[in-house]
């Protein structure tokens, strides 16, 4: 036998090998698969209900930290309204930019910002979804049950504003998060 002809056979016989182990090598990895036992995963989720979600946030704004406010806040498009961006804590109101500071939690469960760099602004009023915003009536009485409040309360609203307004002004001042 020829030089030529024994390496053709020898380079055959290893390409054959080298095929039956990766053969027995797949066959032994997927056998040894089935093999292991098929165990659940406990799922650590966590849950939480609305009013959880609601004191979250709040104590969120309270120590400082604005992040779920950030965004653009715009009143109703068809009233002479409002429309500012939150980024970090400070508040962008047209070509002004204004430091966010927490003045204090109100009453009706709604959190008081000022801008300290203006003397005797409006404050920043943060209203949560589901938090009523108290409404001047007619006849001076104010309604804090939401039953008059002109507002989505199933959205996040902010109210720029010094005292309690009447329905009319309340829906022109009042910002939902886009």
């Amino acid at each position: 036998m020829d030089l030529k002809r024994k390496r053709i056979i020898f380079v055959n016989f290893v390409a054959i090998l080298c095929f039956l182990c990766i053969g027995i090598i797949s066959t032994h990895r997927w056998t040894n698969q089935a093999k292991i036992p098929n165990q659940r995963i406990k799922n650590h989720v966590q849950f939480y209900k609305m009013d959880e979600i609601y004191e979250m946030k709040i104590n969120q704004i309270l120590t400082g930290d604005f992040s779920t406010l950030q965004g653009k806040w715009k009143s109703n498009p068809s009233l002479e309204g409002i429309q500012f961006v939150i980024k970090e804590n400070c508040v962008w109101y047209g070509n002004q930019r204004y430091f966010l500071s927490v003045k204090g939690q109100e009453n009706s469960g709604a959190v008081a910002l000022e801008r300290p760099e203006i003397e005797n602004a409006a404050p920043f009023i943060f209203y949560p979804k589901g938090t009523p915003i108290p409404v001047l009536l007619e006849n001076g009485q104010i309604d804090r049950t939401g039953i008059f409040d002109p507002t989505d309360q199933g959205k996040d609203r902010i109210i720029m504003a010094q005292t309690i307004l009447n329905k009319e002004l309340i829906k022109s001042v009042t910002a939902y998060h886009e």
